[in-house]
């Protein structure tokens, strides 16, 4: 059992002390800067990787379009070249019949 002095003694430190020390208010702002650190890290790493992909899509997307011109350049050419070729053969072929 707590005694009437003992229990005056203990509500009366009790109100003397402070609830807005420095150390606590230091303790809290420690945590407030360690949780916000690591929220603008995630930011920050979560952007690198959109960025990184974005260029990746945009890297394979030019390398599709050179490839795909790449094969339309040589059907083009390829159709040329039998459209001459036909031009070329027709002549010859008439001539000798």
């Amino acid at each position: 059992m707590v005694t009437h002095d003992e229990k005056q003694r203990l509500l009366r430190d009790f109100h003397r002390e402070s609830g807005w020390s420095l150390g606590e208010v230091l303790k809290c702002a420690g945590c407030l800067l360690i949780l916000i650190s690591i929220a603008v890290i995630g930011t920050r790493i979560d952007t690198q990787w959109e960025t990184r992909g974005s260029a990746q899509t945009q890297s394979a997307s030019a390398h599709d379009q050179q490839h795909a011109s790449a094969v339309e350049s040589k059907n083009g050419s390829d159709a040329d070249r039998a459209t001459l070729e036909g031009q070329s053969i027709a002549p010859q072929s008439r001539a000798a019949h």
